[in-house]
């Protein structure tokens, strides 16, 4: 089985890879830098021997990395570059450097130490008393940049098949109001920005048909 890329010492690219910042059954993925832009991105690295050749898994992966090289929306990730290797696929992606959905709603006091930017907001925007859920604001927030996503990928004809909340990646707010309008966000400009995630399982869906598989 090929070695896993080793953090800091491989160039993909104009790609430099960093720490790992998660995994899964057929993928690592790190944090890595564009070395033109100096931009945070993030590298998914699915290992090929994992797929054990497995056709659907393939494919899978294929239709990923074409409906992303498609998708364009503020509240979807957006797939940067994709490259492959003798051992490797590799998509380049937006980096969502507040973690997933799934991270986010855990108790406010083991959330507030991992970012300094979770502090602010969860002083600015306290859950309710007694209560370890989010702050009313917050989730009408995440509510409609959510349902903006998905408005969008209706109308492309697109179902997601797979959401959960480990897939509802998060990034931190813009620095302007004008950079807010101009990249089309909604919601409100000093939260959280909700990116829709992980499309293998995506499928187009024409409008004359239904889905009727189960996945997911």
């Amino acid at each position: 089985m090929p070695e896993v890329p080793a953090p800091d010492k491989l160039l993909l690219g104009h790609y430099k890879v960093g720490p790992e910042i998660g995994k899964g059954s057929f993928a690592h993925v790190y944090k890595g830098t564009d070395t033109r832009t100096n931009k945070t991105v993030a590298i998914k690295a699915v290992v090929k021997s994992r797929l054990n050749g497995n056709q659907k898994l393939i494919d899978n992966l294929q239709a990923e990395i074409q409906i992303l090289q498609n998708l364009k929306n503020p509240h979807t990730v957006t797939l940067l570059d994709s490259a492959n290797s003798k051992d490797f696929f590799y998509l380049f992606m937006d980096f969502c450097s507040l973690g997933d959905l799934h991270f986010f709603i855990r108790p406010e006091n083991q959330l507030t130490g991992s970012h300094p930017l979770l502090k602010s907001i969860f002083e600015r925007y306290p859950p309710p008393k007694n209560s370890h859920g989010l702050n009313e604001i917050i989730i009408i927030n995440f509510t409609k940049q959510l349902a903006s996503a998905l408005k969008f990928l209706r109308s492309q004809n697109l179902i997601h098949r797979d959401l959960k909340p480990q897939n509802i990646l998060l990034a931190q707010p813009v620095n302007s109001k004008e950079e807010f309008i101009k990249k089309g966000y909604v919601g409100l400009i000093d939260l959280p920005i909700l990116k829709i995630a992980d499309f293998g399982f995506a499928r187009i869906l024409p409008s004359t048909s239904m889905a009727e598989t189960l996945c997911g």
